[in-house]
């Protein structure tokens, strides 16, 4: 069943704050790198995918609820590739995913093209801590290391 996305000034302006407190906190690379998944060749990330005793410490994005039952969740983070936007798009139902549509359209409102994330994946988390909820994330280079642009990789 398809869900209709709303997105009108109040949606845009949540968005942007979400947007706005992200980008003024980034989250540091030391609290970040405990939490990563080891890389590995699955279509989703499970929470069983975790290292143990990771499977929901990550440290908290920044979200907003968008009619009917969508779910933004947006963090800058330090890696070692630089400082990267983190966006995460989810919906209320368990085990389903929002359209690529409906991706574009949360995206567009803070200037972001889909087809230009630098990192993209599929990933399960809890929901009222349960699992089944599944998320699609992106990533978007904001800031290239000084190492990355050093090797010719920005």
């Amino acid at each position: 069943m398809a869900r209709a996305l709303i997105i009108g000034a109040k949606e845009e302006n949540e968005i942007r704050a979400a947007f706005d407190r992200a980008r003024a906190n980034p989250i540091p690379w030391d609290a970040l790198q405990l939490t990563t998944v080891p890389k590995q060749n699955v279509s989703v990330i499970t929470l069983d995918n975790r290292r143990p005793g990771m499977e929901n410490v990550r440290p908290m994005s920044h979200q907003v609820l968008i009619p009917y039952g969508y779910r933004m969740a947006v963090s800058f983070e330090y890696q070692p590739a630089g400082l990267l936007a983190h966006f995460s798009f989810s919906v209320e139902e368990k085990g389903k995913v929002p359209n690529p549509i409906a991706v574009e359209m949360m995206l567009d409102v803070l200037g972001y093209d889909l087809k230009q994330a630098d990192a993209r994946w599929v990933e399960e988390f809890l929901i009222d801590g349960k699992p089944g909820g599944i998320a699609i994330n992106l990533l978007f280079m904001e800031e290239p290391s000084a190492d990355m642009e050093t090797e010719g990789h920005a």
